[in-house]
């Protein structure tokens, strides 16, 4: 199945604005991660730990819906869903 994923900051200037990528029937947030970077043929550091685990600083949604990056693995996806990637945000 094809989902899209949307990246934005730093995250952007890595895999672009907007990607569609396809993952197995019961794929979840996780594995689309993954195949984003494999796709991009690269920028795995930016998301992912040595150990190939989801950065916890990483915010993500689904749909709209915030997601913990604990949760990423668990959270099926469906046809045609939006995952949106932000990197950690400051300002003041």
């Amino acid at each position: 199945m094809k989902v899209r994923i949307r990246t934005f900051a730093t995250f952007k200037d890595v895999f672009g604005d907007t990607n569609e990528v396809g993952v197995g029937e019961e794929g979840t947030v996780l594995d689309a991660l993954h195949a984003l970077c494999r796709v991009k043929g690269g920028g795995s550091e930016t998301l992912f730990s040595e150990d190939g685990s989801l950065l916890g600083h990483v915010i993500l949604a689904v749909n709209g819906v915030r997601i913990e990056p604990s949760d990423a693995g668990k959270t099926p996806l469906g046809e045609g869903d939006t995952i949106a990637a932000y990197p950690p945000v400051s300002g003041g």
